[in-house]
């Protein structure tokens, strides 16, 4: 689900392409998933404009949208990620900086010199 679509969206979505504008039943079966399922699925991939639906005759028909919208959504996911990688790669450089500080304040005496009176330095 890296790019934002589960193994099973993908599988009913290569099934829409294949087959072109389907009933459920033909698209479960070719996809591989339970009918019930599949209205699942097909909901999650409507959400994400990625399929739309057409009733006939009181039967519901569904079609894959075009490629582009799979491709703006693919591109939305990168940003996504982009931006949460800078985000970490600023947290990780601040959070090193106050763990050095904090190593530093944790030792009081950080002259060089020995902390213990009468102790013999090495």
């Amino acid at each position: 689900m890296a790019c934002g679509i589960s193994e099973q969206e993908c599988a009913v979505l290569h099934a829409l392409f294949a087959l072109g504008r389907q009933p459920v039943a033909r698209i479960a079966r070719a996809a591989g998933t339970g009918r019930v399922y599949t209205y699942k699925i097909l909901r999650r991939l409507a959400a994400k404009q990625l399929v739309r639906s057409e009733a006939r005759n009181g039967v519901f028909f569904f079609v894959a949208e075009p490629l582009d919208r799979l491709v703006v959504l693919l591109q939305e996911r990168q940003a996504v990620l982009a931006r949460f990688e800078e985000i970490m790669q600023r947290s990780a450089v601040r959070f090193s900086r106050s763990a050095v500080a904090e190593s530093e304040d944790s030792f009081p005496n950080n002259s060089g010199t020995n902390p213990i009176p009468n102790a013999r330095v090495l």
